[in-house]
């Protein structure tokens, strides 16, 4: 009985620990793009700095993060690498998303219109005709490529900021 309830507490103590602890939240536009907690691998570019430095995160202050070998303020953070963190939470600049859009629609309507124009006006059967479907899909395809592109840094500056936020907050996760 007495090996029962020593194992539970001793399992019960990392879950204590874990309590309480802070993140390192990285906003862009008030939109979450990263999170960082104790432990995690963390990747950054310093001010007048040529090179990423990585190391571990081990505490979190309300201006600094004290990573395994340096302590470092958010005013000297340059770009936060975003190596790791999943796609869907990745913005992507507003033309990158426009000339997207413009590709593919164009590919496809330029495609549909010429169907229409030799089925409706022309009275005749659809044709896959290579000088209307090639440029078709090499717009679709430039498109598409374009809706595949994620920036791999996010560069520290207004709007982007990053943030301490402690358990009860509502960034917390």
């Amino acid at each position: 009985m007495r090996l029962k309830i020593a194992l539970s507490f001793l399992l019960a103590i990392p879950s204590f620990i874990s309590m309480g602890q802070n993140q390192l939240i990285l906003f862009n536009r008030e939109k979450v793009i990263a999170r960082f907690s104790y432990g995690d691998n963390f990747t950054y570019k310093l001010k007048k700095s040529k090179h990423y430095t990585s190391s571990f995160i081990t505490d979190l202050k309300e201006f600094s993060v004290i990573t395994f070998n340096d302590t470092v303020l958010f005013s000297e953070i340059d770009r936060v690498s975003l190596k790791g963190i999943p796609k869907n939470r990745l913005s992507r600049p507003h033309a990158v998303v426009l000339f997207s859009k413009l590709f593919i629609i164009a590919g496809l309507s330029y495609f549909v219109i010429d169907q229409f124009n030799n089925i409706v006006v022309r009275g005749s059967k659809p044709d896959l005709d290579p000088a209307i479907w090639k440029p078709s899909l090499v717009l679709v395809t430039v498109g598409y490529g374009l809706t595949l592109t994620y920036k791999r840094s996010q560069r520290i500056r207004y709007p982007a900021k990053l943030a301490v936020a402690p358990e009860g907050s509502r960034f917390y996760k």
